[in-house]
């Protein structure tokens, strides 16, 4: 019904490079805030034939609580949900993400379930170009 709310854009993992879909709007768009005013006044003139401070209370409390629900929606569809890598984290630190990878891959190694599931495709470590110098050639 309301499709334009669930702005979900298709994407692949940076990880291992499963295909997913996630939320595109991080904050709460002036769609969803008008709609949430329009249910406050509703709301209000339900309790009461005239607005007061009560309406405009319950308003900016469902404004809080629909931006919070926006921003935990978009935060839980960044995280992949193959290999639970986490992009967010990454930047901070990559050695936790690192970490939290490999538990979620040990999880997935135990569940019955993800072994019918896509499989993931881990990154392969390269061998720096750079080769060795043999050093008694020099002499």
């Amino acid at each position: 019904m309301l499709n334009f709310l669930n702005k979900r854009e298709k994407c692949f993992c940076a990880f291992c490079k499963n295909p997913r879909s996630i939320y595109t709007r991080k904050h709460i768009d002036i769609v969803s805030l008008v709609l949430i005013l329009v249910v406050g006044l509703s709301f209000g003139y339900l309790h009461s034939s005239s607005p007061g401070i009560l309406e405009v209370v319950f308003m900016s409390t469902m404004v809080i609580f629909g931006e919070v629900l926006f921003q935990l929606r978009w935060r839980v569809s960044i995280i992949c949900k193959y290999c639970g890598f986490d992009p967010i984290i990454y930047k901070r630190d990559p050695n936790l993400a690192a970490s939290k990878v490999k538990v979620r891959l040990e999880e997935r190694k135990e569940d019955a379930d993800a072994i019918l599931g896509p499989p993931i495709i881990l990154p392969r470590q390269s061998m720096s170009s750079k080769k060795g110098v043999l050093i008694s050639r020099q002499v």
